[in-house]
This record gives structure tokens, sequence and C-alpha cells, in this order.
């Protein structure tokens, strides 16, 4: 997931940078505006240096919410693509969760969001994530199939005991 962010960062960058090229503006002059050297620039375009979370906070300060809004819709883009390049490959995240299926369309791309996130090499992230879905899960209003064939069976357990 941290490799979306980053590329998706990236590409959006690139195209803001091409656009002020029109208005007649260097690489070196769009620097200055977001507060880094040339060389920190071309770094992060080329990929040689991540964008951290105060970097990218004050990129967007100097650029704007539109700015944002355009890497956010840029993550979903790649998110999707990823999962249509996965699936034209005969291997989509569903398969990981046959049991579970059907699912709605809303639903397979917050499971691809998951799976990225876990397989990612964010350990704060993932502690997190698994806390938050552990709290969800615990404080949700339905039972799932497992979880009725457990409390079945338990039910069963204290009858024969008897």
């Amino acid at each position: 997931m941290q490799d979306i962010l980053q590329t998706a960062f990236r590409e959006v960058l690139k195209k803001c940078i091409e656009r002020k090229k029109t208005q007649k503006m260097n690489q070196k002059d769009f620097a200055k505006i977001i507060k880094l050297s040339g060389t920190e620039l071309s770094n992060i375009l080329t990929g040689q240096e991540n964008i951290g979370k105060k970097r990218w906070n004050d990129i967007v300060e100097k650029l704007g919410s539109s700015f944002d809004v355009d890497v956010k819709k840029r993550v979903v883009e790649l998110i999707e693509e990823s999962l249509k390049e996965k699936s034209a490959k005969g291997k989509t995240q569903s398969e990981y969760l046959e049991k579970y299926k059907p699912f709605e369309l809303e639903e397979q791309k917050y499971i691809g969001l998951l799976i990225e996130i876990f397989r990612g090499s964010n350990k704060k992230n993932i502690r997190a994530l698994k806390e938050n879905i552990g709290a969800f899960y615990d404080t949700r209003n339905i039972k799932t199939e497992t979880e009725t064939n457990a409390i079945q069976n338990d039910h069963i357990k204290k009858q024969h005991a008897c």
C-alpha cells in the first residue's frame, strides 16, 4: 500500500510540474514553491527518496487541497488497476477469501485495500488495523456462519453433559 501511495503522489506531482511548465516554470522553480531543493524534488520524482508524512503535508499545504484530492483519486485508480491486473492473471483478491463469497463491488475494493496494507512493511499500520478490525468484529450486530456453528456445538455439548 505504501508503494501505491508513493507512486500516486509522484505521478500527481509530475503532472503538476508539467502544468507549471506550460506557464514557463521549470522544475527548479517549482521546487522552490514547495520549499524543496531541486535535488530533493528530483530524488522524490525518481523514487530515490520517499515522501514522509511531514513532507507530504508540507507539499499539500503549498499546493492546496485539490492536489491532495488528486493524489487520493490516483490511489484508488492504482488499486483498481492492480485488482484488474491480478484478475487478468487469473488471481483475484477474492481467491484468498473464497468462503466469504459473493462480495459486493465496494467490499471487493476494501478487501483489496486491506490485503495491500497487511502485505506492506509498515508494522504500526498493520497492528492498528488488526486492533480496529478486532474491535469492529467484537461489536458487530450479525453472527457469521462459523460463529453460529460454534454456538450450536457448545449448546449440544452442554446438553450431552447433563
